[in-house]
């Protein structure tokens, strides 16, 4: 027997795939070219990956990285766990972060087209000297809730409570200071950094981390200032 039902399922199958076809989108895998040939510096303390051809710059960052892990540790604790970190230079953004669930770095060795936002250090000594104290950071920082967060959800949970507990601009205000005393430049000795404190004084501990609809303030890390909004 004919059933009157059959048909129609099959048009609102194909309706259903028509629209959904609009919003489908291919995963994203970071924009690197497939033709790129990836090289590594490996070692206890941290492994670099880079391009073909930044063998320099990769060889650099792990130098330093490990200067700064054999010397420099102290003021926040001891533990040192391995870090990988990945140069990417095809990119127009001059910038770097630190991420755990994988915990990983990546470094975007384009540097600032304004040289008052840099001064004479290398772009990518200061990407080193300041992620890598993030690295420091969230290695010391599983402690009490956190490491709680850490057994229970992972890496993401421990991201979650430390983002929650630490106030941003101790994360960053923290990292421009070992920047600035582990080199002889470092953007606390850069007028167009310091300006904007100098303009927006200090706040206060609870603007700073509750945020206010009301009072102006210096962004925790850029060189330029906005209005602190909740």
């Amino acid at each position: 027997m004919h059933n009157p039902f059959q048909h129609m399922r099959y048009y609102l199958c194909l309706a259903l795939a028509v629209s959904l076809a609009h919003t489908a989108g291919a995963q994203q895998f970071g924009g690197n070219r497939p033709s790129l040939k990836w090289r590594q510096v490996d070692s206890d303390t941290v492994r670099v990956i880079f391009p073909a051809g930044l063998e320099g710059q990769g060889k650099r960052v792990s130098d330093v990285i490990h200067n700064i892990a054999r010397s420099h540790t102290a003021t926040l604790g001891a533990n040192v766990r391995k870090v990988d970190i990945i140069l990417q230079h095809e990119t127009m953004q001059s910038n770097g972060f630190v991420q755990l669930g994988p915990f990983r770095s990546v470094f975007y060795l384009t540097p600032p087209p304004n040289s008052t936002d840099l001064g004479s250090l290398n772009w990518a000594d200061q990407l080193a000297l300041h992620e890598y104290r993030h690295v420091i950071q969230n290695n010391n920082f599983r402690k009490g809730v956190s490491k709680a967060g850490y057994y229970v959800f992972g890496e993401l949970g421990q991201a979650a409570l430390t983002n929650i507990a630490v106030p941003n601009w101790f994360w960053e205000g923290d990292a421009v200071v070992a920047e600035t005393a582990l080199s002889e430049q470092g953007r606390g000795r850069l007028p167009s950094f310091s300006m904007a404190s100098v303009r927006f004084p200090w706040p206060g501990s609870n603007t700073a981390i509750c945020r206010s609809v009301t009072d102006r303030s210096a962004n925790t890390c850029p060189t330029t200032t906005r209005p602190v909004t909740s």
